[in-house]
C-alpha cells in the first residue's frame, strides 16, 4: 500500500510497520536500541520510534498492543469465540497448577529469544507465527512459524489465546508496563457482586474479580472485563488512574481514538523514514 510523492513512493505499510507487533522482530528492536549505537548502521531508525510508541503506550496503559493491535492475537480470539459456542462449560478448563506452570514458558521464551539476538542466530526469525502468517501472501513460507501459527489456532479451540498466554516473548516483555502503568483496571468493591462474569471473559484467565487491582504480568489491557456487555454492575471495574484521594476513568471511546493515533502515526513515520533513500545508509 503505498501513496505517489513526486518521484518518490512512501509505503504506508511496510515491513517495519509490520513487525511492531511480531513476537521475535518486537523484542529484537528493544535490543536493538538498547546495544546499538544511534550511529551504527546495524541500528535501525524504526525501532527508535517503535520502542518510544510502545513505551508511551505502555507507560500510560500497560500493553495495549497485545490487546488492541496485534493481528494474530486477534486471529486467536476469533478462533475462541468458536470453541466457547462447541465445548460451553467445558472450554478452557484446563488444569490451574498446569496453566500456572505453562505461564512461566513464556518468560523463558524471552530469555532464549534474547540469548539468540546476543549469539545472532538468524533462524530465530522462521519461528515467528506472526511472520510465517505474513509470508503466506508472498508465498515464502517457513516451516517452523507455519507448525507453531497452526497449532495456536488449533489449541485456541480449547484454550483463550494460547500462544499469548504461553509462549509469547513480546507479550512478555511488554507486560512488565502493567507494574507502572498509569492507568489500570481497579475494582469497586461495593459495586461488585461477585458473579465472576469478568473472570469468565477475561482471554488470559486472570481473575479479575478477585483483585483490587489487576498489574499482573500477564494482563494485555484488553478491558474486556471493564466491558458493560460483560459486567452487569455499573463501575465495578474501571480502567482509571488516582490521583491523590481522587480516580480518574478513562472512558473507552477517548482510549480508541489515542491508541488509534499513536499507532497510525507510529507506522506512517516508520514507513516514511525506512524508505527516503537518503536514509538508507542510517537504515541498513
Amino acid at each position: 500500500m503505498e501513496i505517489s510523492a513526486g518521484k518518490n513512493l512512501i509505503p504506508i505499510l511496510n515491513e517495519y510497520a509490520i513487525q511492531t507487533i511480531s513476537p521475535i522482530k518486537g523484542v529484537e528492536y528493544f535490543y536493538n536500541f538498547i546495544t546499538k549505537e544511534l550511529t551504527s548502521k546495524s541500528f535501525l531508525l524504526p525501532s527508535l520510534i517503535i520502542m518510544s510508541t510502545v513505551c508511551i503506550l505502555g507507560i500510560f496503559f500497560g500493553p495495549v498492543l497485545c490487546g488492541w493491535v496485534c493481528p494474530f492475537g486477534s486471529m486467536q480470539e476469533f478462533i475462541n469465540g468458536f470453541g466457547k459456542k462447541i465445548f460451553k462449560d467445558k472450554y478452557d478448563n484446563i488444569n490451574p497448577k498446569l496453566d500456572k506452570a505453562l505461564r512461566w514458558l513464556r518468560i523463558i521464551s524471552l530469555f532464549v529469544t534474547i540469548i539468540a539476538l546476543y549469539k545472532q542466530i538468524k533462524i530465530l526469525d522462521d519461528f515467528d507465527p506472526t511472520q510465517a502468517m505474513y509470508s503466506i501472501f508472498v508465498q515464502k513460507y517457513k516451516i517452523a512459524g507455519l507448525v507453531i501459527f497452526s497449532l495456536s489456532l488449533f489449541l485456541s479451540l480449547f484454550i483463550g489465546r494460547p500462544y499469548c498466554r504461553y509462549l509469547c516473548p513480546y507479550g512478555a516483555l511488554v507486560g512488565f508496563s502493567n507494574l507502572i502503568r498509569i492507568f489500570t483496571i481497579r475494582k469497586n468493591e461495593e459495586n461488585c457482586s461477585h458473579c465472576n462474569k469478568c473472570n469468565d471473559v477475561c482471554p488470559m484467565k486472570l481473575h479479575p474479580e478477585q483483585r483490587k487491582q489487576l498489574r499482573d504480568v500477564q494482563c494485555i489491557s484488553c478491558l474486556e472485563c471493564t466491558s458493560e456487555q460483560h459486567c452487569p454492575h455499573d463501575k465495578a471495574l474501571e480502567f482509571s488512574m488516582k490521583c491523590g484521594k481522587k480516580t480518574h476513568k478513562m472512558p473507552f471511546s477517548v482510549l480508541f481514538v489515542i491508541i488509534l493515533g499513536i499507532v497510525l502515526s507510529a507506522i506512517l513515520i516508520t514507513s516514511t523514514l525506512a524508505y527516503w533513500p537518503f536514509l538508507k545508509e542510517t537504515l541498513y
